[in-house]
């Protein structure tokens, strides 16, 4: 049953322009499926889709297929067009987003998999970043003001686990 109404989600996403939850609940309703709002939103969390800028002042839901959130450029690219603030609190960051944006802005602290982030907690438009140490706080939070400046070159800043990618370094010519 979950399965099938993600499916139907993630195929209404692909077909229509949906701007907001109340639009994919009438989508979803017309397709015979009926849905509490917080069980969208999770399934909306667990399919991975994000909204994004249509470029005219709005913004609609899509797949993350083909988004490369591992990528700094994605990451700056989400911090510089979503992020508002940054605050500390001992070994917190909180990052305030516009309404909406949390989600996608903390997806992508996620996935780039840095070795001081211990965990990200999202709500609409805050983001709460544990960080590991305390000492390690400045660091974090000069990293994340760049990208908010929109300022991050593709080069490693931070520690990426050895796990993960390494991203290639362009050569100045």
């Amino acid at each position: 049953m979950k399965r099938e109404r993600q499916n139907k989600i993630i195929e209404i996403v692909r077909e229509k322009s949906v701007r907001t939850q109340g639009e994919l609940i009438k989508y979803l309703r017309g397709v015979g499926e009926k849905v509490a709002q917080s069980t969208l939103s999770r399934d909306i969390r667990e399919t991975g889709i994000i909204k994004v800028p249509t470029g005219i002042g709005s913004y609609i839901y899509e797949l993350a297929e083909g988004v490369h959130f591992g990528d700094l450029s994605s990451f700056s690219f989400e911090f510089s067009h979503f992020v508002t603030g940054i605050n500390r609190s001992q070994n917190l960051i909180i990052v305030h987003t516009t309404a909406g944006n949390a989600q996608g802005v903390a997806r992508s602290i996620d996935i780039l998999n840095l070795d001081k982030i211990m965990g990200v907690v999202a709500g609409d438009d805050t983001i709460f970043v544990a960080i590991d140490k305390v000492s390690n706080i400045p660091t974090v939070e000069n990293y994340f003001k760049q990208a908010m400046k929109g300022l991050l070159k593709r080069k490693k800043i931070l520690n990426i686990n050895k796990s993960r990618t390494r991203l290639s370094r362009r050569r100045k010519q």
